[in-house]
C-alpha cells in the first residue's frame, strides 16, 4: 500500500496593511491621534507600532506610524487607555492612561528612549534549559520581545488589507536528502493575489487535531500546517512550548536564535523551530522548523520542515517574503534478505511547496519592494531644526533623489551590492562640516531603511567649537535687498560670554560663522567689506543686525543683510595688543593683573585687566608707534619694556611676572600679524587650525634656495626629483584624488615626469596651477616664486581641509597657496 502525502496551503482573504489607512478618525468615535518621537531629539519615528492597551493589558486597536511620526487610531468602544509604542531595536515608549469617550480626539505625543536594544551580548550555552514561556529567562525575553514586534505588524498588516502581492508560487519534488531535484515534479506559476498563501490554522485547532492531519476521505493523503504570525503569537502556542537561545548556523555567526520545542508528553505532530534574530539591527529575519511525531510509525527525517522568511517594506510593514514547506511522500519497499525481507515504509521524495513574493504594491500602485532589485529608503532630518529636511539632494551610488516636503527618499530596483550613500542640502553648506559618506548593504528584493540626518547640535556645536560647551550661530550675509550674497562681509559679535566684540569675516559666498563659549544673549550685525565697524546699539534687520538667545551646546542659524551706507576704510582687523599674563616659574594665568599702555614718555594710555585665564586686550590708542607695556599684580615683580605697535598691526604676546623682583625678559612676542594678510582672511584660517602654515621667520632659519625645498621639512609633503625640475604632491594623493581621466586635458602630458595628482598653486589669491587630475600637464613648480619673496604659505593636503576660499573640483589633490611680501 502506498501512503501519499499532499500540501494544501489554506488561502484567506486577507492581505498586508499599508499606511495609507492612517486617516483621523471621526471627532465622534473614540480617537486618538498624535506623534512618536525620539526623546533626546525630537525626531520623528517612522514605522513604530502604536497600540492601545486597556487597563486589564489586553491589547486593541495597533496602527504604524508615517514619515512624520504620526498616528490615528480609533477605539473599538470607550474605556481608560494607554498608548505603546514600539520599534525593532529600540526600548518601548509608553503613554500615561486617558480616557476615551465619543468626543473630540485625544491628542498624545510618545516619546521613546533613544536606547538601541543590545543583542550583542547575549551569550548562548550548551546546556541552555528550554524554558515554559520566553518571557521567564531575561535572555530568551530580549529575544522574543524583539522577534514579537515583527510578528505583530506581520499579523497586524494581514487584517488590513491594503497591498498587492505578485507572488511566484511553486511545488516541486525532492530526493529523499533534498540534495536535489526530480524535474518531472517542478511547476511554477506567477500571479497577483490580495493576500499572503501563507496562513495556517487557528493556534487552537492546531493544538487540539496536530500539525499534520490525514486528508478526509483520502486515505494515505495528508495536510500539513506551519506556524504563521498569529500562531506564533497567541498564548496556545507559548504555552504548548519551551524556549531557549541558540547561536547562529557558522556560515552566520551574526544571527542569535530563539528555539522553541513541545513540552514534553505531547505526542501529537508538531513543530519545533528556531526564530532568527540579527544581533545587530535585533531585526526577525526569518523561521526554521521541523514536524516532530510524524504519523508514520518507525520512519523519521530532519527534511521534513519549512522555511519562513520575513521583510521589512519601505512603509514598516513585515510580510512573509517567501516560505516552503517540505513533506515526506513514503511508500512499502521490500527490505533487504539481511534486515528482514519483509517490507517497510520508507521516505522515497520529498514534496516541496513554497512561494515567494516578487513584487509589493500599495494601494495607489506605489512599489515598496521588488524582487528584481532591492529598495532604500529612510528620512533625511535636520537636527537644527529639529524637521524633516525638504530638497535634500540624496546620492546613493551614482543615482540621486530630492526629498519631498517630509524628508523622505527612496531608492528602488537597486541590484544587490555595497553602496555609499550621502546627502547635500544648500542650506547645510554654511556650517562648514563635511559630512562623511555611509556604506549600506542592498540585497535583491529586500527593504534597507536608512535614516540620515546631521549629527546632534551638542555634536556639531563640539565639533566646530570644540568641547568647552560652546554655541555656534551661522548663516548668510546678503545685500540690502537680501537676494546677492556679500563675499567677505564683515559681522559684528557682541556677547556677555566675550570679552570683547569680536569681527568674523565671511567667505567668498557671504557665509558667516561664530563660536559663542557660553552661550547667552548675542547681538550681530553685518557690514560690507572694509566698513568701518560700530558698536551693535540697535539691531535689528533693517539695521542689517539680529539679537538672539543662544543656550550651550545648541547650533542656530541667522542670516544678516548688510548694513546700508556703510563708508569704506583701509583697515578690517582690530588693532590690539592682545596676550596672556603668566607666571614664569609654572607658566599658570595670572587673573586680575593691570596691563599699561604708556607712551614713549611713559604717561599711561590705556589699561586692561586679566580675565580667568590671564587674558588681556589693549586697543591701540590712534598715533605712534613707540610704547611700554607693563604687567603689575601684588606678590609679582612688575614686567614691562618697550613694545613697536603701528597703526596697522595686532600683536600676540605673553608677559611672565615673576614672584620676587629679578632680571628678566619680561616680553616675548609670540606672533606678528600683518594687515594685508588680516584682509585676506590667512590669520581666520590659521587660527581654524586646519592645514600647515608656514611664515618667514621659518623660512629664514632655513634659507632655502629652490620653492620645493621649503617642502622637504613638512610633514604630508612629498618631493619628486632634485633641482630645478623638481615638483611636490600631497601623500596618498593619488588615492585620496581617485579621478578618472582629466576633462580639460585628456591626452594627459610628460609635465612632471611621473607625477600624477599634484596640488592646485595660488600666489596672492590667484590660481597660478591647476591641480586636481592625474595626466595634467603642469608648470614648473620652483619657478613659480623666489623663496626669499615669500612672506606664508598655507598647505592643505586633503580635501577634508581645504577651506571654502579654495574649495571645488581642482582641491582634490591638495591646496598650496602662497602669499608674497609687501614692501613698507
Amino acid at each position: 500500500m502506498t501512503i501519499m502525502s499532499a500540501f494544501r496551503p489554506l488561502l484567506r482573504t486577507l492581505t498586508v496593511g499599508a499606511l495609507a489607512l492612517l486617516t483621523v478618525a471621526p471627532a465622534t468615535a473614540q480617537a486618538v491621534r498624535g506623534e512618536v518621537v525620539e526623546e533626546a531629539t525630537g525626531r520623528p519615528l517612522w514605522g513604530a507600532f502604536v497600540v492601545l492597551v486597556d487597563d486589564a493589558g489586553v491589547r486593541h486597536e495597533g496602527v504604524l506610524t508615517d514619515s512624520t511620526g504620526g498616528f490615528a487610531i480609533r477605539a473599538a468602544k470607550p474605556g481608560r487607555y494607554r498608548l505603546v509604542a514600539e520599534l525593532i531595536g529600540y526600548a518601548g515608549g509608553e503613554s500615561p492612561p486617558f480616557e476615551l469617550t465619543a468626543g473630540p480626539a485625544v491628542e498624545q505625543r510618545l516619546e521613546v528612549p533613544v536606547q538601541a536594544v543590545d543583542l550583542t551580548g547575549i551569550s548562548v550555552s550548551t546546556r541552555a534549559r528550554c524554558r515554559a514561556r520566553p518571557g521567564t529567562g531575561p535572555e530568551t525575553a530580549a529575544l522574543w520581545e524583539e522577534a514579537r514586534k515583527a510578528l505583530q505588524v506581520a499579523w497586524w498588516g494581514e487584517e488590513q488589507k491594503a497591498l498587492r502581492m505578485r507572488i511566484m508560487q511553486y511545488a516541486r519534488e525532492l530526493s529523499p536528502n533534498a540534495h536535489s531535484v526530480r524535474e518531472a515534479s517542478q511547476r511554477s506559476r506567477v500571479g497577483y493575489y490580495s493576500s499572503s498563501p501563507y496562513v495556517s490554522r487557528p493556534a487552537e485547532e492546531l493544538e487540539r487535531l496536530g500539525y499534520i492531519r490525514e486528508v478526509e476521505g483520502e486515505a494515505g493523503k495528508f495536510d500539513y500546517f506551519g506556524p504563521d504570525a498569529a500562531v506564533l503569537l497567541s498564548e496556545t502556542f507559548l504555552g504548548s512550548h519551551c524556549f531557549s537561545v541558540v547561536a547562529g548556523p557558522e556560515e552566520e555567526p551574526d544571527l542569535v536564535g530563539l528555539a522553541f520545542e513541545p513540552v514534553r508528553g505531547r505526542d501529537l505532530p508538531d513543530v519545533k523551530g528556531v526564530l532568527w534574530v540579527d544581533r545587530a539591527s535585533a531585526e526577525l529575519r526569518r523561521l526554521d522548523f521541523e514536524y516532530t511525531s510524524l504519523p508514520f510509525r518507525g520512519v523519521t527525517t530532519r527534511h521534513a520542515g519549512g522555511r519562513v522568511e520575513y521583510e521589512r517594506l519601505a512603509n514598516g510593514v513585515w510580510i512573509v517574503k517567501r516560505w516552503r514547506v517540505r513533506m515526506p511522500l513514503v511508500a512499502m519497499k521490500p527490505q533487504p534478505a539481511y534486515r528482514s525481507g519483509m517490507a517497510a515504509l520508507e521516505i522515497v521524495a520529498l514534496n516541496e511547496a513554497g512561494a515567494e513574493v516578487q513584487t509589493v504594491t500599495d494601494q495607489q500602485g506605489v512599489v515598496l519592494a521588488e524582487a528584481a532589485g532591492g529598495t532604500v529608503y529612510g528620512v533625511v532630518w535636520d537636527s537644527i531644526r529639529g524637521e524633516p529636511l525638504a530638497e535634500a539632494v540624496v546620492k546613493l551610488g551614482d543615482l540621486e533623489t530630492t526629498t519631498g516636503q517630509d524628508g523622505a527618499y527612496r531608492f528602488t530596483d537597486m541590484p544587490s551590492g555595497s553602496y555609499t550613500v550621502s546627502f547635500a542640502h544648500p542650506g547645510l553648506d554654511a556650517l562648514g562640516v563635511e559630512l562623511e559618506s555611509r556604506w549600506v548593504s542592498v540585497d535583491g528584493g529586500t527593504a534597507t531603511r536608512l535614516p540620515l540626518g546631521l549629527p546632534g547640535p551638542a555634536a556639531l556645536a563640539a565639533a566646530l567649537c570644540g568641547d568647552d560647551g560652546g554655541a555656534l550661530v551661522y548663516g548668510t550675509v546678503t545685500d540690502e535687498s537680501a537676494t546677492w550674497p556679500v563675499a567677505d562681509a564683515l559681522v559684528r559679535v557682541e556677547a556677555a560670554a566675550l570679552a570683547s566684540p569680536r569681527t568674523v569675516t565671511a567667505d567668498t559666498a557671504g557665509v558667516f560663522r561664530a563660536c559663542i563659549p557660553a552661550g547667552g544673549i548675542v547681538r550681530l550685525a553685518a557690514f560690507r567689506p572694509g566698513a568701518a565697524l560700530g558698536m551693535v546699539a540697535t539691531p535689528g534687520a533693517a539695521a542689517g543686525g539680529a539679537s538672539l538667545e543662544l543656550r550651550p551646546g545648541t547650533v542656530q542659524r541667522q542670516d544678516l543683510a548688510v548694513k546700508a551706507g556703510a563708508a569704506r576704510v583701509t583697515a578690517t582687523w582690530t588693532n590690539e595688543i592682545r596676550g596672556k599674563v603668566l607666571s614664569r616659574d609654572g607658566r599658570a594665568p595670572i587673573v586680575g593683573a593691570t596691563v599699561t599702555l604708556a607712551a614713549a614718555g611713559g604717561e599711561p594710555l590705556t589699561s586692561a585687566i586679566t580675565d580667568e585665564d590671564g587674558v588681556f586686550r589693549v586697543a591701540h590708542p590712534g598715533y605712534g608707534e613707540a610704547f611700554s607695556l607693563r604687567a603689575e599684580h601684588l606678590g609679582y615683580a612688575t614686567a614691562g619694556g618697550p613694545v613697536r605697535f603701528t597703526q596697522r598691526d595686532e600683536l600676540a604676546l605673553e608677559l611672565l611676572l615673576a614672584p620676587q623682583a629679578i632680571a628678566m625678559e619680561p616680553i616675548v612676542v609670540v606672533e606678528r600679524r600683518l594687515d594685508y594678510l588680516a584682509d585676506t582672511g590667512y590669520y581666520l584660517r590659521k587660527d581654524r587650525g586646519l592645514g600647515r602654515f608656514i611664515e618667514a621667520e621659518t623660512l629664514e632659519r632655513y634659507r632655502p634656495t629652490l620653492l620645493t625645498d621649503i617642502f622637504r621639512r613638512t610633514p604630508g609633503v612629498k618631493v619628486l626629483g632634485n633641482g630645478m625640475g623638481a615638483d611636490i604632491e600631497m601623500v596618498g594623493a593619488k588615492r585620496a584624488a581617485g579621478w578618472g581621466e582629466d576633462p580639460l586635458n585628456p591626452r594627459g602630458g610628460s609635465g612632471t615626469g611621473g607625477l600624477q595628482c599634484a596640488p592646485s598653486v595660488y600666489v596672492d589669491g590667484a590660481l597660478i596651477r591647476p591641480g586636481g587630475h592625474p595626466g595634467r600637464t603642469y608648470e614648473s613648480f620652483n619657478g613659480l616664486v623666489a623663496p626669499e619673496l615669500i612672506q606664508a604659505i598655507e598647505v592643505y593636503r586633503r580635501i577634508s581641509e581645504v577651506p571654502p576660499v579654495y574649495s571645488g573640483e581642482l582641491a582634490a589633490c591638495g591646496v598650496v597657496a602662497i602669499w608674497t611680501r609687501r614692501p613698507g
